[in-house]
């Protein structure tokens, strides 16, 4: 929780009255508290960064996804979250940046009683939706962790909550925030203090109700019967075209611009290179009528990534991941689409959305349109979103390996979805990671010196450990965990693949 502080200045052989010493403790430059606008503003800034980033010190899940690998310096590579405390970085920043944000915003706008009432639900709303989100994302990251006591300030030592619970009262509270919109459907708020949807309560209705497709499609293996009503509550009402994406737009202007330019261009640092993993499977599967290394490629391929630097021209060339890659030169960096100064950060997209309803549709469930149908427009808005003409879409969807071939939920309608959504979910690392756990497709190897498997999770960060030890404990005791507080065991929602 954000508190400001105003320093008391004591001076030796001065005395002032009562009065005197009051005004001096007044500091009229300063707000006596924050303003909920700006606190909301600085919490999607926060989360769009920490989603977006590729720092080293935050985000390596494009490293994870293979998308990636690192030029000279293997370690996050090879999925050692330790040496930088990326576990403790990514945990810190949601909780610190985001949710104390948000709730201090939720507590100064409900003690508020001058704010009408409607644009006050529906500003607690928003801002209950961005919570949900951020507690979703760390859920499906760690597990089990501190939820019901996490924001009390007064509680250095608060109990851990099952995450499966969690989940479920996410839900709730989703649905709470979708009667609220519906409610109050025509008062706008927040307005320019909201960089993803400028104040819009029917963008922010879609927007929660998309969130609440990918929640209920998280239980899917695991609570089938949940995950359908969720599921088919929520598809008639989430997103229905990429003009309804939840994004964060950057400025031109630093700091507040696109993380991706910050690391990799304004820093003027080679740290990444195209991984082969992603550069084989593009480079396969795709667009006959264009050539390049004599082999069918996927259209998206000249914007994800840069041919090489090299003066002989090789084309688009991966580095093996885990293993050093030097010079760049040699490799292919990522594509300049991806480091412009305002290049907006996704949260949560309408490619997404169509890849859960084919998965629901090829399940038996009735969300609209069959699971080939929202297949198919899955690829074409991934495509769409990145620009690529219309004709070279048509081409790639007459790929045998890319037409839809399954029958219900079966191991190929799987492996088509789950490929075709690790392609399309190339800027999203976490949300591609998430997915991979889900469908267990593609099938990755762990990289070259890897310290262990492919993390299907991030273990607690060394600050739980040591002040909060006896609840991290009783945390990692749990069935859930087993014991074991390692990136290799599976969350509540992972089903190993059969």
């Amino acid at each position: 929780m954000k508190k400001i502080f105003i320093t008391a200045l004591l001076v030796t052989g001065v005395f002032f009255t009562s009065c005197e010493l009051d005004g001096l403790n007044e500091n009229n430059k300063r707000p006596a508290q924050a303003d909920p606008a700006t606190l909301f503003s600085n919490a999607q800034l926060s989360l769009a960064n920490a989603m977006a980033s590729p720092s080293v010190n935050l985000n390596i899940f494009r490293l994870i996804m293979q998308y990636w690998n690192e030029v000279q310096y293997m370690n996050e590579s090879r999925y050692d979250l330790s040496d930088r405390s990326i576990n403790d970085a990514f945990w810190h920043t949601l909780n610190r940046d985001v949710l104390a944000d948000l709730n201090e915003a939720k507590r100064i706008i409900s003690e508020n009683d001058a704010l009408d009432v409607a644009e006050k639900n529906n500003q607690l709303a928003m801002i209950d939706v961005l919570e949900v989100y951020t507690w979703s994302v760390l859920i499906t990251t760690f597990g089990d962790l501190p939820y019901k006591e996490a924001m009390d300030i007064d509680n250095i030592q608060p109990t851990y909550d099952d995450a499966a619970e969690i989940h479920s009262l996410l839900l709730q509270r989703l649905d709470a925030d979708i009667a609220t919109f519906n409610e109050n459907h025509g008062v706008a708020t927040f307005e320019v203090a909201d960089i993803l949807y400028g104040g819009s309560i029917s963008n922010w209705l879609k927007f929660s109700n998309s969130l609440k497709l990918r929640l209920g499609m998280i239980l899917a293996d695991v609570n089938s019967s949940k995950a359908r009503e969720v599921v088919e509550a929520a598809a008639p009402h989430a997103f229905t075209s990429n003009a309804d994406n939840a994004t964060f737009t950057y400025s031109t202007v630093p700091p507040n611009t696109n993380p991706l330019w910050t690391n990799l261009i304004q820093s003027g640092r080679r740290d990444f290179i195209a991984a082969t993993t992603m550069i084989a499977a593009l480079d396969t599967i795709g667009d006959p009528t264009n050539e390049l290394n004599n082999e069918w490629y996927d259209p998206r391929l000249p914007v994800y990534f840069d041919t090489t630097l090299a003066a002989d021209g090789l084309g688009y060339v991966g580095g093996e991941p885990g293993v050093r890659s030097t010079p760049f030169t040699n490799y292919s960096l990522p594509g300049s689409v991806l480091t412009l100064q305002n290049l907006e950060a996704v949260l949560l997209d309408y490619t997404e959305v169509k890849f859960f309803m084919a998965e629901a549709a090829a399940r038996g469930w009735s969300v609209g349109g069959t699971a080939e149908e929202n297949y198919t427009s899955a690829i074409i808005s991934s495509m769409q979103y990145w620009n690529v003409e219309e004709s070279a879409i048509e081409n790639y969807l007459l790929d045998a390996d890319v037409q839809y071939g399954g029958n219900g939920w079966d191991e190929e309608a799987k492996q088509k979805i789950g490929i075709q959504s690790w392609l399309a979910l190339y800027n999203r690392g976490y949300t591609s990671w998430l997915q991979w756990r889900r469908l267990d497709y593609p099938k990755l190897e762990p990289a070259s010196g890897a310290i262990s498997g492919i993390p299907v999770r991030y273990f607690y960060p060394v600050s739980e450990q040591n002040l909060n030890k006896a609840n991290y404990e009783a945390a990692v005791a749990r069935t859930s965990l087993g014991g074991d507080d390692a990136v290799e065991t599976r969350l509540y929602f992972d089903v190993a693949d059969q």
